[in-house]
């Protein structure tokens, strides 16, 4: 409030309204735990506090206590290992490999610098000098970069701001950001301009027209009539669009990149610069001298690659946490190109030659570039002359340069996929580019990379300590010459100051998400009001990271290894109080190499201690380096040498740097079972489908006899609407599983949600085709069960198990309906049949209204209007397949098959009146709704209630019509409800923040939008436990500890209790609710609302302590093998492998 500057500039920030919503969370609190033990919630909050038995609250605590804490990574994914409890394990594990092989390859460049001889990179001037960020990402590509390129390429580690931090501007309109270490204020401003003007223009207008209409079609989603225009005139469009989203992202990429490409291709692009040439020949100046190239500035490669990294995917809500720490979580391409371009600029050279006394050479030419390190793509910047000038050396230079990069690109994508479960590369890199490409532009896919994922050392020193080990993609490598620094450490608090913040705060963020769980899965999130995620309809924000992000993760501090001086660092850390909090207080892990005598230091209570240096492991070379991994000096590989290197395999790697032996064993174990699950799901779902259909034939066969005329096929009034409503559910059913085989994976309820998708999509089925209400009764409890469940699943939230209990007491009333239009059906005529129905005027009303109801309240018509919003605590695919296809339409397909039981004056009244104040009711409550997924349902179920209108009109038809294009509006966004944040900002960039932000109403109109919906969302179930007996309330309080078959059992016997179709007791409450409908009705309503409550009871019981959130976790002890390919095929393929790069880059033109 008193420093605008710091807010987003289109909001307003006051200390007030803070207060105001911390109380009001504050109170709620104290009401839910004053419920909890005992004491009434609507008391006020000082007579809360004072009636409140003590001893209850002790009580409460104690049951609390009794569960252990656990801090084991919740993914289905992760490993045993991945726990708190084995934080000190791995952290020595980890520090005493780390040390062992930098002590072999230091004691080795001591011996060398004892005989007097120079290593390569002392002597030779190199072809080519690659800076990339230290990030451990980064890592790899270097370690492949010089494999690939040999002794005449080498690279360093910096910050990935380069120390050039900026204001940036981008050419696209989004935001001016700050591309620095967070809490920097740059004095520079870097801005991004178009060059051709006429181009700029027409780019411009065509952009604004495509955000126009995107943002067109979001909003008239959210209108009740607008929506269902679209529904019923694109409903083509929305199924193709569905189905590319879900079954063929790549080709979906391909479509809309060329598409972009043909119609709008982005123009060519300048950067400019406030940052004058004194400015950038200091800052030049200060970076060749810390990073060591000031010792020999004429050894300067002729062609300098500088490349910022970043992370560009969608769908995914962490994309930040992707991007470059480095630059505030933003890509660092705009600050490499404002390094490469200053240092190519001639009056900054002469100023640096006159000023500092460094020459940069006269052929040296800075290229920068853009690293997408999850589709592993590179964007190269300023290089038109380069591309055009084909005859000159730094274009042939430029040439070789950039095919280097594209094979190390693929190899890098390569060793990426050995930890991606579903890539089938198969040794093949051209495969393996092709997939991580694909994640990255995927919507299906919840893991489009795996970010700083197993991170856990930092090495500040010299590469020729590193280069050529492998580190698994495990280290920050920071390049720093201690040669070239003073006693005080000037250059060393250059390099601290960014890597010591930004790797411990990435080390820190993934060591506590990974063992408390972080922000939980990404599956169940929900965005809240642009600003943070949390799980299912409600909540606190989550903080963290999600469980996708750091299921690979070993839980250790970072390790770091600085190369310098013990006297200089600590003088560099008496200068900086936030470097000396992270070292001094152990929030990493820090030793000390001096460069001189080569021993090892550990800090330890304020000092340093000398430690041992461990023996190498097995397998290694005596001078560090993998025996697999060519000697540095060995260049570029002929066909001989080729056939001795052989790659690692997944196992040999996890036996050496990265603990994932029991981890892949574990991991293949897992996968089998998902592909189990899936392939069973997909047979039968197409399955149901048909044996649908042939039913239906053969009944409407005996009816009316085919005559072998195949022309009857295509006859709608033949096959008719059920066999279409059929046929339209399996096409949506098919979308989610699709996408849930991607977006699921690695989800320990991966087999029961598939099965639950199966139910509701066989409970649709039975309720479309079947001819007689007691079997389309069936179909209807069905679908209850396997929406109730779908809802719970994570009933480890209080949220999703009393949602679950929420919406399953409105189905059960809604199934009581039904059931009394089959008591009333019966009492009219035995049997029940549909065509054969005499009905008499009051019972044509009765069985209209029970009709009427029974498909309004399961479908989220008011007064129960907010059974959607409850509904999506589950899965983006769950809630998509329940929500937005299949069970949000069951009323309408109930009503349209059974059209002449209801289709009379009074039923259609009331259908059209409760479809029309529905859609008014939801019409303003979307608007207000803050998180995204409950904006969306509650939307749909305003549509719906016009299409119960279209219903009550006469037009069946068309409104299962409506109703297939529905769904798939619906199902596609809310499958792509975590792209909104990246949908919002590029159409924001596009058209104008104040364009898209949402529009100023009259204060009387929000007033009443956010009355219906208080009144929306503050209809839930009553608090009883407080009424029961203190005994009774403390034996709710214990879960029941059963074994997993005993879950199974009980679960099923509390379901039975609670309705599920084909048990006995349901079979005979449906009998005695028949019989006493006819002879007692009062009783019989009496009974319904007993039943109702007690079904309820038993629903929330299984969610809250029968089922263990817990019990498909990997067990401490429990072994996996790993039961991939032989040694031998390994070797042959990875052989073939070697051989093929080696002609890549083989020749006279190579580096």
């Amino acid at each position: 409030e008193r420093h605008p500057a710091e807010a987003p500039h289109y909001a307003r920030v006051r200390l007030l309204d803070f207060a105001v919503v911390q109380s009001i969370l504050l109170r709620s609190s104290v009401e839910a735990m004053s419920s909890e033990c005992g004491v009434d919630p609507w008391l006020v909050l000082s007579g809360g506090l004072c009636h409140a038995d003590a001893e209850e609250f002790e009580d409460s605590s104690a049951h609390a206590e009794e569960e252990p804490e656990d801090l084991q990574n919740p993914s289905a994914l992760a490993w045993t290992d991945q726990n708190a409890s084995q934080r000190e394990r791995l952290e020595a594990e980890l520090t005493d490999y780390l040390l062992s092989l930098l002590g072999a390859r230091g004691a080795n460049m001591l011996s060398a610098a004892a005989a007097g001889a120079d290593t390569p990179t002392e002597t030779a001037r190199p072809e080519l000098l690659f800076w990339g960020c230290i990030d451990d990402r980064i890592c790899s590509f270097r370690r492949h970069l010089e494999e690939a390129g040999g002794p005449t390429v080498e690279t360093l580690g910096i910050a990935g701001f380069f120390d050039f931090p900026i204001r940036f501007h981008s050419a696209d309109g989004a935001s001016e950001c700050i591309l620095a270490p967070e809490g920097s204020q740059p004095k520079h401003h870097a801005t991004e301009s178009y060059i051709d003007e006429k181009a700029k223009g027409r780019y411009l207008r065509r952009r604004r027209l495509f955000a126009s209409i995107e943002l067109a079609w979001e909003r008239w989603s959210f209108c009740p009539v607008r929506s269902l225009l679209m529904s019923l005139l694109f409903w083509p469009f929305s199924s193709m669009h569905l189905l590319l989203l879900t079954a063929f992202p790549a080709t979906k990429r391909r479509l809309v990149q060329g598409f972009e490409s043909a119609v709008n291709p982005r123009p060519s692009t300048r950067l400019e610069s406030t940052m004058s040439p004194s400015d950038g020949a200091a800052t030049l100046a200060a970076v060749f001298r810390y990073l060591g190239l000031s010792r020999d500035m004429s050894r300067m490669a002729p062609m300098v690659v500088i490349v910022g990294h970043g992370s560009r995917t969608v769908n995914n809500p962490f994309d930040a946490a992707h991007n470059c720490g480095a630059c505030c979580g933003r890509e660092g391409g705009p600050n490499a190109r404002l390094l490469a371009q200053t240092a190519n600029d001639p009056a900054v050279r002469e100023v640096l030659e006159r000023e500092h006394g460094l020459r940069i050479p006269a052929d040296t030419r800075f290229v920068a570039c853009f690293h997408d390190t999850s589709g592993e793509l590179v964007e190269y910047f300023d290089v038109e002359d380069l591309v055009a000038d084909t005859t000159g050396p730094s274009a042939s230079r430029f040439e070789r340069v950039r095919s280097l990069i594209d094979e190390v690109r693929a190899r890098n994508a390569l060793e990426r996929c050995s930890k991606f479960m579903l890539a089938d590369c198969d040794c093949d890199k051209a495969k393996a580019l092709a997939h991580v490409h694909m994640r990255s532009t995927d919507l299906g896919e919840s893991r489009p990379e795996l970010g700083h994922a197993t991170n856990a050392a930092v090495v500040i020193g010299r590469r020729e300590l590193t280069r050529g080990i492998f580190l698994g993609r495990r280290s920050f490598l920071a390049s720093y010459d201690p040669r070239e620094d003073d006693d005080i450490g000037t250059n060393l608090m250059e390099v601290l100051r960014p890597t010591l913040v930004v790797c411990s705060g990435i080390s820190l963020e993934y060591l506590y998400s990974s063992t408390e769980g972080g922000a939980g899965t990404k599956v169940a999130m929900n965005i809240s009001g642009h600003v943070g995620v949390i799980q299912g309809t409600s909540g606190d924000l989550r903080i963290g990271l999600p469980t996708q992000m750091t299921e690979m993760h070993a839980p250790v501090r970072a390790v770091f290894v600085i190369d310098c001086p013990i006297p200089r660092l600590q003088a560099a850390l008496s200068r900086n109080e936030t470097l000396a909090k992270l070292v001094y207080g152990d929030w990493v892990l820090t030793y000390v190499r001096d460069p001189d005598s080569g021993k090892f230091y550990r800090h330890q209570g304020g000092t340093f201690v000398e430690v041992a240096v461990p023996e190498l492991p097995a397998g290694l070379a005596a001078d560090g380096t993998s025996t697999y991994m060519p000697k540095a000096s060995e260049g570029i590989m002929n066909e001989a040498e080729a056939e001795k290197v052989v790659p690692p395999s997944q196992a040999e790697l996890s036996e050496r740097f990265v603990p994932f032996t029991h981890h892949l064993g574990y991991l293949h174990a897992r996968l089998t079972g998902e592909r189990v699950c899936f392939w069973a799901a997909l047979i039968g779902t197409l399955g149901c489908c048909v044996v649908s259909i042939a039913l239906h034939f053969r009944a409407a066969g005996a009816n009316a006899p085919w005559h072998g005329d195949i022309s009857r096929l295509l006859d709608v009034q033949l096959i008719g609407a059920e066999v279409l409503v059929v046929m339209g559910a399996t096409f949506l059913s098919l979308c989610g599983l699709l996408f849930s085989r991607r977006y699921l994976h690695g989800e320990f309820m991966f087999a029961r949600f598939l099965a639950l998708h199966f139910g509701l999509l066989c409970g649709l089925s039975v309720v479309a085709l079947c001819d007689t209400l007691e079997w389309k009764l069936v179909g209807w409890l069905i679908l209850g069960f396997c929406s109730t469940f779908l809802i719970g699943a994570w009933n480890e939230r209080p949220t999703a198990r009393d949602n679950a209990a929420y919406v399953f007491a409105l189905y059960s009333l809604s199934d009581n309906f039904f059931l009394g239009a089959v008591a009333v059906a019966m009492s009219l005529q035995p049997g029940g049949i549909l065509g054969k129905m005499a009905l008499q005027s009051h019972g044509e009303v009765l069985l209209a209204v029970c009709l009427v109801l029974a498909a309004t309240i399961k479908t989220s018509q008011l007064p129960f209007a907010n059974l959607l919003a409850r509904s999506v605590e589950g899965s983006s695919p769950s809630s998509a397949i329940s929500d937005g296809g299949l069970s949000v339409h069951c009323g309408v397909v109930l009503l349209a098959t059974t059209q002449p039981l209801w289709f009379s004056a009074v039923g259609r009244l009331l259908l059209a009146s409760i479809g029309l104040v529905t859609a008014a009711f939801c019409a303003v409550v979307a608007h207000v709704h803050a998180d995204r997924k409950g904006g969306i349902v509650t939307a749909a179920a305003g549509t719906l209630g016009l299409i119960y209108v279209v219903l009550a009109l006469g037009f069946p038809r068309i409104a299962l019509v409506l109703c297939f294009g529905h769904g798939c509006l619906r199902m596609a966004q809310l499958l792509r409800g975590h792209n909104v944040i990246l949908e919002f900002h590029e159409l924001s960039a596009a058209l104008g923040h104040d364009y898209v932000a949402p529009k100023e109403v009259s204060p009387m109109l929000y007033r009443f939008a956010w009355a219906c919906y208080r009144f929306n969302s503050g209809l839930q179930l009553p608090h009883v436990c407080h009424l029961l007996p203190r005994c009774i309330r403390d034996n709710i309080r214990r879960p029941v500890r059963l074994p997993r078959s005993g879950q199974l059992v009980v679960t099923l016997l509390l379901a039975s209790l609670a309705g599920l179709p084909f048990t006995p007791v349901t079979d005979w409450r449906e009998h005695m609710f028949v019989a006493l409908m006819i002879a007692n009705a009062a009783l019989a309503v009496l009974l319904v609302l007993l039943f109702v409550l007690a079904a309820t009871c038993a629903v929330w019981f299984i969610f809250a302590h029968v089922i263990d959130p817990h019990r498909d976790r990997p067990q401490p002890g429990q072994s996996f093998n790993y039961a991939g390919p032989s040694s031998a095929d390994l070797n042959d393929r990875r052989r073939a492998a070697a051989r093929a790069a080696a002609e890549a880059v083989r020749g006279p033109d190579a580096v």
